[in-house]
């Protein structure tokens, strides 16, 4: 495949992972509303809450089980054919949802769309492998990371352009599916193990399983855990936190969010690139000294954004500023480990079983994404001290103010163990990020033992089959 085309085929599926990720992150542009909206049952703000954090998290439970199936597919048919099927799942629940008059059809329409949502993940991963040689896959996994967090500006963009919100993701779910038929168009012949230039042997399951014994694997399926769980926590209620715990209204919150995601999508580019860089020079060892590196200095940083003394209610920009820049340097090192996860296992484990060794790891990246909503609300829940939690305090405090956009109790001195629950709650999700810092210590000592493929040789065996 030239370059040039090769560069097309990114692109397309960078405006793809764009929009699908707009469709899943808007939900936490709406939380305000839904909490509000006779549509989502409960009546304290955690029970709200609890059902919201449902919408997110029973779609992609459900995704997950069926994404093995998506995996084992994508290695024996090939990685198109199952794309289009998952674009077809995310444009069907998207196209429902307008429709949903209560609650059960709601969920009903976000689990369609999770089931596509979930399940392309680790046929991206693999596709992106099959696109992108060794060499240049960390700016490549990069472009894919960049444009699912940037997903996040596309929610809130759709969000302000496009209104009720039940008709944004119906506008989603169209453009979802028309740029999906685009990158169908632009990728005709790509196949497995296509960037390696490589024979592939016909896939068997007892073969692909072999690849879970490799000790780089195992430790990146570990760390995943850990590593996503603050991560499906802060993209649903970071701004539901900021305006609870600083008392800023909802658009402060959203744009102090925005400027994170953009460092977020800065990081990973940065991550991809230099880690491509330090691998050239170092191999393995380099991309994963890149790795601490960004955990290193990036969790400090993160956790002293979350714990902040903000002066609650204050909205001088001299004083927003400070924690403004914390969140934004927090994310973005962070995130410079990203794009390396998935390389690692690319670059270990063969190109016929990449799929369904990606659809195991997708079930573990997204159960993290999962337990990070239902987590946040259980933590504060049980960081409130008692009298405090049979008080009204804990539904008074998400007293919302259309006019405003501010949560109007937020600030009384009375509110100040509800905001201090919110607080240590999310401090602990995000000190999670500790054990994959740990783990990534380890796959430094495994990574060049367990690597198959690498930018200077490439041993194959087996039969030749073509896969279109």
């Amino acid at each position: 495949m030239s370059q040039g085309r090769t560069g097309l085929v990114i692109l397309a599926l960078a405006i793809l992972v764009l929009l699908y990720f707009s469709a899943g992150y808007l939900l936490a542009f709406i939380v305000d509303v839904l909490k509000n909206s006779p549509i989502i049952p409960g009546v304290e703000s955690y029970e709200k809450e609890t059902y919201i954090g449902y919408l997110k998290s029973i779609p992609q439970i459900i995704g997950v089980a069926l994404s093995i199936l998506w995996g084992i597919l994508a290695d024996k048919i090939g990685r198109r054919k199952t794309m289009s099927l998952m674009i077809m799942f995310m444009f069907t629940g998207l196209a429902i949802i307008p429709f949903a008059v209560n609650y059960a059809m709601l969920l009903a329409s976000f689990i369609i769309f999770g089931i596509g949502y979930t399940g392309i993940a680790p046929i991206v991963y693999a596709f992106i492998a099959d696109v992108l040689a060794p060499e240049k896959r960390g700016v490549g996994y990069a472009v894919y990371y960049a444009s699912s967090v940037l997903g996040f500006i596309g929610a809130y963009v759709f969000y302000l352009a496009v209104k009720p919100w039940q008709t944004t993701y119906g506008v989603l779910g169209v453009m979802v599916l028309l740029t999906g038929l685009l990158l169908l168009a632009v990728s005709r012949g790509v196949r497995i193990g296509g960037a390696e230039k490589t024979s592939v042997i016909e896939f068997k399951l007892s073969e692909a399983v072999s690849s879970f014994r490799k000790p780089s694997v195992i430790a990146v399926l570990v760390m995943i855990v850990f590593w996503t769980i603050p991560w499906g926590m802060l993209t649903t209620f970071a701004i539901d936190y900021i305006m609870v715990k600083w008392g800023v209204s909802k658009n402060i919150a959203s744009l102090i969010l925005i400027v994170s995601v953009v460092s977020i999508a800065i990081g990973h580019i940065v991550g991809g690139i230099l880690s491509d860089k330090a691998a050239r020079k170092k191999g393995p060892a380099g991309r994963v000294f890149i790795s601490i590196l960004g955990i290193g200095i990036g969790l400090p940083v993160m956790l002293s954004m979350i714990m902040y003394p903000y002066p609650c209610g204050n909205v001088e920009w001299s004083i927003v500023i400070q924690p403004l820049l914390l969140a934004a340097f927090g994310m973005m090192f962070t995130t410079i480990a990203y794009p390396n996860i998935t390389v690692v296992l690319s670059d270990v484990v063969r190109a016929e079983h990449r799929g369904t060794v990606f659809s195991v790891y997708n079930i573990l990246n997204t159960l993290g994404w999962a337990i990070g909503p239902l987590l946040y609300p259980a933590l504060a829940y049980i960081y409130m001290p008692p009298d405090i939690r049979a008080s009204d305090l804990p539904r008074l405090i998400t007293l919302y103010d259309p006019e405003s956009m501010r949560y109007i109790n937020s600030c009384m001195s009375e509110m100040a163990p509800v905001r201090n629950a919110y607080m240590y709650s999310a401090a602990t999700i995000v000190l999670l990020w500790i054990i994959s810092l740990l783990i990534w210590i380890t796959i430094k000592i495994t990574y060049e033992k367990d690597r198959i493929y690498n930018q200077l040789s490439i041993s194959f065996r087996g039969q030749h089959v073509e896969h279109t």
